[in-house]
């Protein structure tokens, strides 16, 4: 919101007097004499102290927001196992980290600490259960087993793969 004063000045002849200068103040399109203005000056002043810091702090909510708000996406989807948009998500909010709170950022700190270990942890659980699937269609029953029990016991796996696994 852009508030501005514009001062300028009028000159009014009346009759045979002397022009009389009256100072007007022009305030959000409107104008108003000086004199009548005298106590609303320092008013209007500190309304646009105020007006300016509120954008400013309204600026540093919506910036907390958004961090938090991918904090929160990251959380969402590490806990659905899609680790490498986790990643992302949570890059994006390190980027902002200094606007979240201290919980938050302790918060990110581990989940940033985790993922990249997820991330290789479930592509190596993920490829064992392709080459059980793989070697099952082949008939190496051993190569299977060994495979589907390395991929039951990730961790890193989604549960509906690693029920799969076991069947």
């Amino acid at each position: 919101m852009g508030l501005t004063a514009r001062v300028h000045t009028r000159e009014f002849a009346f009759g045979r007097r002397a022009a009389v200068r009256v100072m007007y103040v022009a305030l959000i399109g409107k104008e108003f004499p000086l004199q009548k203005l005298r106590l609303t000056i320092p008013t209007a002043l500190a309304l646009v102290v105020v007006a300016a810091a509120c954008s400013s702090s309204l600026a540093q909510e919506t910036n907390a927001d958004q961090a938090q708000a991918l904090l929160n996406q990251g959380i969402a989807q590490y806990q659905a196992f899609d680790f490498k948009a986790a990643k992302a998500s949570l890059l994006k909010a390190a980027a902002k980290r200094d606007v979240l709170p201290k919980n938050s950022q302790k918060n990110l700190d581990d989940l940033l600490g985790k993922v990249d270990k997820a991330i290789l942890e479930q592509g190596a659980a993920l490829e064992a259960f392709n080459a059980a699937n793989a070697a099952l269609k082949n008939n190496d029953f051993a190569k299977a087993r060994e495979g589907f029990t390395t991929a039951a016991a990730s961790e890193y796996l989604p549960a509906a793969t690693r029920r799969e696994a076991t069947e």
